[in-house]
Order: C-alpha cells, then sequence, then structure tokens
C-alpha cells in the first residue's frame, strides 16, 4: 500500500511540475501579445458571443463542437482568456491520469512514470497545451478514459465517455466509431461497441450532411471536395477504406506524409507498431489530415495531432509490454524523448525556445516588453468596450478586449465594414490566415488612405472612422 501512494504521489509530482510549466507558457504567450486570431482570438469571440449574447447556432459554425456551451458556461462566471487557458491545460493534464492507470496496470517498475514523461515530453500535447485554444485537447482525456474504462470492464462508463465524445469536432465521430469496431474486436463486447461504431458513425453522417450545410455552406462544400477523394458517399468511402487501399496509399507514400508520420512516431521509437489493432482507431483522422493536401494539417506544432496522441500513446503501452525486458530501454526511451524535445518542442530546453527561429514560442513571447505593454494600453483607452463595435486585427495581433464583442474579424475579411482596424507592421503581415506581405501592404495602404488614424506608434496603427471627403 506504501508502495502505491509513493508512485501516485511520484505521478502527481510529475503532472502538476509540467502542467506549471506549459500553462505559464500558455499565459505568458497570450499577455505578450503573441497569441493569434487563428484560433484563439476566434474561439474567445465565439465563447463569449455564446455566453453574453445567447448565440447558440455558433456551437456548430465552422465546425461543430456543442461541447463549447460548458465553456461558455464557465467564461460567463471568469470572463477572462486566461480561463479557456486555465481549461485547456487542465484538460490536457488530466488526460495523464487515464494513462497512467492503464500504464500501470500493463506495465511494471519504472515503465508507467516513464509513459507519462513521454506524454508530457511529446511535443504533440505541449503545442496543444501552448498554442492558442482549440477545442480538439478536450479529446485526449476523452480518449484516455474511453480506453481505460474498456479495459476495466466497465461498459457504462465507456459508453458514456464516447457520447461525450461525440460532442468534440465531428470528424472525432469517426474515431469513436472505431473504438465501438475495437471493443468488439479486441473485447468481445458485441452490444456496447455496435451501439458506439453505429451512433459514431450515425451522428458523423448527420453533422456533415445536415448540421454543417446548414449553419456553414462554405465549410460543408470544402468538406465534400476533400470528402470525394474516398467516394461518392459515407457508405461507399468507409468501403473503400477497407477494400480499396489503392485509393488512400498514395496519400501516405509522399515525401510529406512520410515526414508526419516519422514525426509522430519518433519521439516513442515507433514502439506503437507493435499494436496495430491499438493505432487502427487513428486511421481515419491520419487520412483526414494526410488527404486534406496542407501542409498545416501535416505538422507537429498544431492542435490536429490531439485526436490521435491517445491511440498512439495506448498502442505506446502494449508495445512496450511486448518488449519490456529489453535491457537499458527506459532509459534509452526517456533519452530519445528529452533529445526529440530539445529538437523540435516548444518547451524551456527546446532549440525553438532558445534560438529565436519561431518568433511565437521563441523565450521572447514570453518576455514583458515596453512595446507590447503600449499595444495593449491603447488597444484598451481608443477601442471602446462595447459589443456592437467591431473590429478587425490581423492574424498576429490578438487580444481579449479585441475578442468581447459580437464583431471581430482578421484583416483584411470583411475590412471596410468594420468600425476600428488594428494593425502592426512589426508583426506576420498576414492576409486572413496566411502570410502574404504584399497583399498585406496593398490593403494597408488603403486603409492608411481612407481611415482616420486614431493612434500611431512604432508601426502600430489602430484606425478609426472614414476620412471624410
Amino acid at each position: 500500500m506504501n508502495n502505491y501512494w509513493y508512485k501516485i504521489k511520484q505521478y502527481s509530482v510529475l503532472t502538476v511540475f509540467f502542467l506549471i510549466i506549459l500553462l505559464a507558457l500558455s499565459i505568458f504567450r497570450y499577455l505578450n501579445i503573441h497569441s493569434t486570431y487563428f484560433d484563439l482570438g476566434i474561439y474567445e469571440n465565439i465563447i463569449y458571443r455564446i455566453a453574453f449574447h445567447q448565440e447558440w447556432g455558433l456551437l456548430f459554425s465552422g465546425h461543430v463542437y456543442p461541447i463549447l456551451l460548458a465553456h461558455s458556461l464557465i467564461y460567463r462566471i471568469f470572463p477572462f482568456t486566461e480561463t479557456l487557458l486555465i481549461l485547456q491545460a487542465l484538460t490536457v493534464a488530466i488526460g495523464s491520469y487515464p494513462l497512467y492507470l492503464l500504464a500501470r496496470k500493463k506495465l511494471a517498475g519504472g515503465f508507467p512514470l516513464i509513459v507519462i514523461l513521454c506524454y508530457f515530453a511529446y511535443y504533440g500535447v505541449e503545442y496543444n497545451t501552448v498554442f492558442d485554444f482549440h477545442p480538439d485537447h478536450i479529446i485526449i482525456p476523452i480518449l484516455f478514459f474511453a480506453f481505460y474504462f474498456l479495459d476495466e470492464n466497465k461498459l457504462p462508463q465507456f459508453i458514456v465517455t464516447c457520447l461525450i465524445g461525440m460532442t468534440v469536432k465531428e470528424p472525432f465521430n469517426l474515431i469513436m466509431m472505431m473504438l465501438g469496431v475495437y471493443a468488439i474486436f479486441k473485447y468481445k463486447h458485441l452490444k456496447s461497441g455496435i451501439f458506439i461504431a453505429l451512433t459514431g458513425l450515425a451522428v458523423f453522417i448527420f453533422e456533415i450532411k445536415v448540421i454543417i450545410p446548414h449553419f456553414n455552406p462554405v465549410i460543408s462544400d470544402i468538406q465534400n471536395v476533400q470528402a470525394s477523394k474516398f467516394g461518392a458517399s459515407v457508405s461507399e468511402m468507409i468501403i473503400n477504406l477497407f477494400v480499396k487501399p489503392q485509393i488512400w496509399l498514395p496519400m501516405i507514400y509522399n515525401k510529406a506524409a512520410i515526414i508526419f508520420v516519422i514525426s509522430v512516431f519518433l519521439p516513442l521509437m515507433f514502439i506503437p507498431f507493435l499494436a496495430p489493432l491499438e493505432l487502427i482507431i487513428a486511421l481515419p483522422m491520419f487520412l483526414i489530415l494526410l488527404s486534406s493536401g496542407s501542409s498545416l494539417h501535416v505538422g507537429i506544432s498544431t492542435h490536429y495531432l490531439a485526436c490521435i496522441i491517445p491511440p498512439l500513446f495506448v498502442a505506446f503501452i502494449y508495445g512496450l509490454n511486448k518488449i519490456k525486458n529489453y535491457k537499458h530501454l527506459g532509459m534509452i526511451i526517456i533519452g530519445v524523448g528529452i533529445l526529440l524535445n530539445i529538437i523540435l518542442s516548444p518547451s524551456p530546453i527546446s532549440y525553438t525556445f532558445w534560438s529565436g527561429r519561431s518568433s511565437g514560442f521563441s523565450y521572447k513571447a514570453y518576455l514583458p516588453e515596453n512595446r507590447n505593454t503600449m499595444i495593449k494600453t491603447n488597444i484598451i483607452k481608443y477601442i471602446p468596450a462595447n459589443a456592437d463595435v467591431s473590429v478587425a486585427s490581423q492574424n498576429s495581433l490578438n487580444y481579449s478586449h479585441l475578442a468581447k464583442r459580437l464583431i471581430y474579424r482578421s484583416f483584411p475579411d470583411q475590412f471596410t465594414s468594420v468600425d476600428y482596424i488594428v494593425l502592426d507592421l512589426k508583426r506576420s503581415m498576414f492576409v486572413i490566415d496566411k502570410v502574404v506581405e504584399k497583399e498585406f501592404i496593398k490593403k494597408f495602404e488603403f486603409v492608411k488612405k481612407t481611415r482616420e488614424v486614431v493612434y500611431e506608434e512604432d508601426g502600430f496603427y489602430i484606425f478609426g472612422s472614414l476620412k471624410k471627403r
């Protein structure tokens, strides 16, 4: 019993240590205006409008994420950006608990703690905590708890957890479908597995065929184009997934895909491949990311890895169980994990942190600067804290005072119709969500000619009403 509580204490200390570090990075990054409109700004705006203006339709705009209703209720009580960042960090940290319980059940000695260390050192986990705010992170503890309840034969808890997971984001319903199939084949839970598999599939079809087209036809058209690569209908897509691998294999056998797959598995030394049944659960998400054709979707510094992380680490546990007697395996895993953390993560021991190769995750992004203080002070001073006052700012310039209103856009999206435009020539020159300097400067010059300058200092501008002719 004493040994049990000692190990729990070790796990708790390790978790709290990483939670404090990652939460501090997340909050300091925001306070020093290095968060972005995509996605901290846009999600705070959505959550604010749901919480204070009852715009329930926003739960289905862009993506389907009813789970944000819970965030909106909390945000209504604590209406601060930091509230969202704290919730995100806590959620990711909580995900380590069912992971630890499963690791302790399957592995002996120090391996459970090694799994937790690898989890917090994994750059997918760190970027999901530090990089702005995205609802995707919520799926991490949900999937870990689902795996744990399933292994414990706690089927009511498993079903409830999976149903909650279906409220996070529409693509994740395919993961829930695969989890139901997994329950059937590995644990022989026919009723529970069939229920979750069919429910996940039905909810996915309903959301992409009814909900999204109704609330956001543009997003629906984009999704249809991407999905058509797999088949003409949902049933055909699912069948082709298994019987026509020639459709999706080319998506895997290309340079970007290979680099992405290596980046996902390398920190865990490819050990998850020893447990392919658990990895298959993540296959739909891999195919969605690889088929998008976007380099953003196959990057390691975004939120898109969130749904892959739980199957990856559960497979890691089962893979370790097969080679646990290999000499010095634990130390080798820790060494590889720390080395990859130094090379690719945003942590305080990383090259990214100290080199400045990424301005948004350099140590400078977390340190107070007089210029950032000037920007925040004048945003608050010159832009009214009125929900009806509309604002546009470039993607690389986000602040809570800007997000708490009914209309908050990423420059130059419909910028001619807003009341205020906030721009900074010393930041990345985004045109909506992509850096296009020439186009940005062209739009900036247009704004400068047509709008009154409310405030200007050191390349920072607040533009107000149209100039009188």
